[in-house]
């Protein structure tokens, strides 16, 4: 299967869904694909794979920049909060 659209997590894998369907599931970002209603695994790849083949490369590092952007943020931020913490 193709690697996440979003992440670029190459460890996919396909997923039970609440309603009794599957999914494809990235287990780094927590995207998901579409879901089959049925069940069939089969079906699932295939609309990950249709998925993936939506999303053009330039949003695709578009996505990646703003990701890198956020977590940066975060651990700034989780860096000042430890800092006053320790006051």
């Amino acid at each position: 299967m193709s690697p996440c659209p979003l992440c670029g997590c190459t460890e996919v894998y396909v997923a039970d869904t609440d309603g009794g369907g599957k999914t494809v599931a990235c287990p780094s970002c927590g995207m998901s694909g579409p879901e089959s209603v049925d069940g069939d695994a089969k079906e699932a790849k295939n609309a990950w794979e249709f998925l993936h083949g939506k999303m053009c490369r330039k949003c695709s590092r578009h996505l990646l920049r703003r990701i890198k952007e956020l977590k940066a943020e975060i651990a700034e931020l989780k860096e000042k909060m430890n800092g006053s913490n320790s006051t």
